[in-house]
């Protein structure tokens, strides 16, 4: 089953307000509150690339895969691919562990990596 992997993301985006977040991109505040509560049924492919341009990403990264007991998809099938979607790291929690030294590295490497 296709799920919504938003929260998870903006996690390790960095977003600390989501549903502001949201907003600011343009999407109404009743669609943004069912797009965090798990209670939309659709997402509307303007509202994706809204959130794909804002975060940087692609609609792969939006959704995560887990196969439910009423339809079980083999292990070669590309929607397997979006299992890892369901755990991503949640960086800012990891920085809080290094000293200001370390982040300054980190820091670097990611102005390297941006290019």
């Amino acid at each position: 089953m296709l799920q919504l992997n938003l929260r998870k993301l903006f996690d390790a985006k960095g977003v600390r307000a989501p549903f502001t977040w949201l907003v600011k991109q343009g999407i109404a505040r009743n669609t943004a509150a069912d797009l965090l509560n798990g209670k939309a049924y659709r997402l509307r492919i303007d509202h994706l690339t809204l959130i794909c341009r804002g975060l940087r990403c692609t609609p792969d990264d939006v959704f995560s895969y887990a196969d439910d007991s009423r339809a079980r998809t083999d292990e070669r099938h590309p929607l397997q691919q979006l299992k890892a979607n369901a755990t991503l790291p949640d960086i800012g929690s990891q920085l809080n562990g290094l000293s200001v030294e370390q982040i300054k590295l980190l820091e670097e490497k990611v102005r390297e990596m941006r290019g």
